[in-house]
């Protein structure tokens, strides 16, 4: 539980990933968060990630595991919006095919999926960290990593898809390899000089190379 008395507000980090998600927070006490105590959300006793996985049955959601016993099971939903697969390529691809799918629900887009997906997760997020924090009216705000190389629209889709899911509008963004160069130059001050960076990012569904380069002051 976490008991900073100069909690002003809760930042909450999610990597909705190609394959899996995982969630973190801390309590902003002042100029930045404190690190020390970043916490995780858990998806059961010791998981801190959750299959990207939706599916729908019966009108009701299931998600991660829970969507794996689900026909279709709709995975990699990730890769729709940033236009690298449309439905008709999905629709002729073999590979595709099968109980695991990426062809959307009849009538949905990609960004209507996948705000479900988030939708769900805003709910679970929002009840671990209701356990966590003693203090009562805490802003919440949400820091989404998205990849270097999507391209303006991309992230224009998954806005619209966070929207639906209703995190409203203290709702960022930060591409993951610089979130990961600034999570290192701050959990572990001095070990990385400031220059610049390769950082690679081994995906669920891809590898993304990103050259980075850390200012003072970071």
């Amino acid at each position: 539980m976490n008991t900073c008395q100069s909690t002003t507000k809760i930042v909450v980090g999610i990597d909705f990933g190609t394959t899996a998600t995982r969630v973190s927070h801390a309590a902003w006490g002042g100029r930045e968060p404190d690190i020390s105590q970043v916490g995780h959300v858990f998806f059961g006793p010791g998981k801190i990630s959750i299959p990207s996985k939706l599916a729908y049955k019966d009108g009701a959601i299931r998600w991660g595991e829970a969507a794996d016993t689900e026909y279709p099971c709709h995975v990699s939903i990730k890769h729709l919006l940033n236009g690298m697969l449309d439905q008709e390529t999905i629709a002729n691809t073999p590979q595709f095919a099968g109980l695991e799918t990426l062809q959307l629900p009849a009538d949905m887009t990609p960004q209507q999926i996948i705000g479900d997906f988030l939708r769900t997760l805003r709910g679970h997020i929002l009840e671990q960290l209701a356990s966590s924090y003693h203090e009562k009216g805490l802003s919440v705000e949400y820091y989404f990593t998205v990849p270097a190389a999507w391209s303006e629209d991309g992230q224009t889709r998954m806005r619209e898809a966070i929207t639906i899911a209703g995190y409203g509008t203290r709702v960022f963004f930060i591409s993951e390899a610089e979130a990961a160069v600034v999570f290192l130059q701050k959990a572990m001050p001095g070990l990385l000089p400031m220059g610049h960076y390769l950082v690679c990012d081994v995906g669920g569904g891809t590898t993304n190379y990103n050259i980075l380069t850390a200012a003072s002051g970071m």
